[in-house]
């Protein structure tokens, strides 16, 4: 067990979630997941004023390639998805996910949520109250 543990903690993270998702949703069909790594790319290029050239020059993915995400529905490899994540300035597992569902941690916020896992669920509560009658 110790073996498969240290293994896991060896995988890149986004290698670690394509692991778990279905066989045939990353593939050469257009499927919900692909669609929504497609979109999120398109919305980080537009947010960031980059076109699919900008990108490709910067990230070493052909252009050819990028464009056939979405004219040909091709899906993108995971390491194309890496290097655009780079230059997109990105984690890899924002491309999975909506805006909605990620919200950036400032170092202050990641500090106060170490600090919280540390409180008994009583405690939480009773933090989680203080901070909301700041609100009221």
């Amino acid at each position: 067990m110790e073996f498969i543990s240290s293994y896991y903690l060896s995988i890149p993270p986004l290698y670690f979630i394509i692991m778990f998702v279905d066989k045939d949703t990353m593939n050469d069909k257009d499927t919900p997941l692909t669609s929504l790594v497609k979109s999120r790319v398109m919305d980080f290029m537009i947010k960031r004023n980059l076109s699919i050239y900008s990108l490709a020059d910067k990230s070493g993915v052909t252009e050819i390639a990028i464009r056939d995400w979405y004219k040909k529905n091709h899906v993108p490899s995971i390491l194309s998805l890496e290097k655009i994540a780079a230059v997109l300035d990105v984690e890899p597992f924002e491309f999975f996910c909506r805006d909605e569902d990620v919200m950036p941690l400032s170092p202050e916020n990641k500090e106060i949520l170490k600090l919280l896992d540390n409180l008994t669920q009583k405690q939480k509560e009773a933090v989680l109250l203080h901070i909301k009658s700041y609100f009221e």
